[in-house]
């Protein structure tokens, strides 16, 4: 599985997945600080509900779909974002 990495949560991911899901991570820290936490918050707790507007911008980013935050984006954001500084960091194991 050349093109599958593993994640630090024990998952794994197809890379360019990885890579494109980082590098929006990264956008949404940078640009959107709200819906970065929101994003987080919602892949920390399956019982956290993200705002409309939230919503609207990850699901436009593609990161979510019909309300619901893709397996493989919240493998991602788990495994890369640090929870204490919510700082980003490399997901891979």
């Amino acid at each position: 599985m050349p093109n599958k990495v593993f994640l630090k949560n024990g998952a794994q991911a197809p890379k360019k997945i990885v890579e494109k899901t980082t590098g929006s991570l990264e956008i949404l820290e940078q640009d959107y600080p709200g819906v970065f936490l929101e994003l987080v918050s919602a892949c920390g707790d399956p019982n956290h509900k993200i705002n409309m507007i939230a919503e609207k911008k990850l699901t436009k980013m593609a990161l979510m779909e019909q309300g619901i935050i893709h397996r493989s984006v919240k493998d991602i954001v788990i495994s890369s974002v640090n929870l204490q500084d919510l700082k980003i960091e490399d997901p891979n194991a």
